[in-house]
């Protein structure tokens, strides 16, 4: 009975295991895809009084687009490789009973994020100025990993969606969410299920930030303090680092995963195959 337990064990183990070694593999394989060192990205953070931190912000992004240095800069609520996860429900249009659920990563983001990253658009359009207007916008992007595994249909536009839980299934506390396009993934972002906000106004007091430089970005991010104070002595720049140091830490992590769950596989194969040796 104990040697039948170790073989079915090891049966059931083993393809688990395998999909997943190669689902932490496989970004790093790849590649980030993009030139990660060449982007920069922090947190601005104001102190003391933040009654003026959205003005503040908005100066700032003026000042930084004139820099020779930068070449773009995006504001939004996380930094890129680290957006927040969250259930989602997808129901049709015209509320059928067709839907389905997953696991999506999300994030709220300016106009020009997706310029700054250059990620093309393959449906829909962009945000406009209306989707960061007063009140609470309902117009959200998804990118391509979004659309084929969880929005049904071939196309997502027009679809709707909800944040919620399976314990929670039919029920809609929150907003219907629209959506109005589909952006291509993400380099460097694991290929995860991600839908994307408008960034509005709201009364905060730190945004993650993301400027695109040159080789240079030692210099650039020396300029992009010294900006900073002079718009303001209150506002401050929190974790300044590149998208490859963040990108590096995530490959360190998948790779300890890997070892820890190779290692558990390994254990499980040699004791199956020990006992039916003995």
């Amino acid at each position: 009975a104990l040697l039948a337990t170790q073989v079915a064990v090891s049966i059931a183990v083993l393809p688990t295991a395998t999909q997943m070694i190669w689902g932490l593999l496989k970004p790093t394989i790849s590649g980030p895809g993009m030139a990660v060192e060449q982007y920069l990205t922090g947190w601005l953070v104001m102190e003391g009084d933040t009654s003026r931190f959205g003005a503040r912000q908005s100066e700032l992004v003026d000042r930084l687009r004139g820099e020779a240095a930068i070449s773009g800069v995006t504001m939004s609520a996380l930094p890129l490789m680290e957006e927040s996860g969250a259930d989602v429900e997808v129901v049709e249009v015209d509320g059928g009973a067709e839907r389905a659920e997953g696991q999506t990563a999300f994030n709220r983001v300016d106009r020009a994020f997706f310029d700054v990253f250059g990620v093309r658009f393959r449906a829909g359009r962009k945000f406009d100025a209306t989707d960061f207007g007063p009140g609470q916008s309902h117009a959200i992007v998804v990118n391509r990993t979004f659309a084929i595994e969880i929005a049904v249909s071939e196309n997502p536009l027009g679809r709707r969606l909800r944040y919620t839980t399976p314990q929670e299934t039919g029920v809609s506390p929150e907003p219907l969410y629209e959506i109005v396009g589909v952006v291509e993934d993400f380099p460097a972002n694991n290929h995860r299920a991600t839908v994307y906000h408008p960034l509005l106004p709201a009364p905060v007091h730190q945004v993650s930030f993301t400027v695109h430089v040159g080789p240079e970005a030692g210099l650039a991010a020396a300029r992009l303090r010294e900006v900073t104070k002079a718009i303001d002595p209150a506002l401050g720049i929190g974790r300044l680092r590149s998208l490859g140091e963040i990108y590096r830490q995530r490959r360190s992590v998948a790779y300890t995963l890997v070892f820890m769950v190779g290692s558990v596989t390994l254990i499980v194969l040699l004791f199956a195959l020990g006992g039916l040796y003995t």
